[in-house]
């Protein structure tokens, strides 16, 4: 949750802050913290493996904008998408 608050709070985000805050506060009202699993998929940031194994102990998908470091469309059991094509997927 605190890497989705300090990207909202980010100048580049400015646009969207409100709806970043909308969806923070959302996730916090009907999320479930679950223990990160064991496992590793060798990302080239290796501060990032967290959230796979987090979607992967969730059984959910990834939505992040970190192209660069999460370069597969799928980790294991684990979509990733982009923002903008969760949304368009949600439409």
């Amino acid at each position: 949750m605190e890497e989705y608050e300090a990207v909202a709070g980010r100048l580049s985000h400015r646009g969207y802050r409100d709806a970043l805050v909308h969806i923070i506060s959302e996730i916090e009202r009907i999320g479930v913290f679950v223990q990160p699993a064991d496992v590793m998929f060798g990302l080239r940031d290796p501060d990032d493996e967290v959230y796979l194994a987090t979607a992967t102990a969730g059984g959910a998908a990834l939505i992040t904008g970190n192209r660069r470091d999460f370069t597969e469309r799928r980790y294991g059991a684990v979509l990733v998408f982009s923002p903008r094509a969760f949304v368009d997927r949600m439409s």
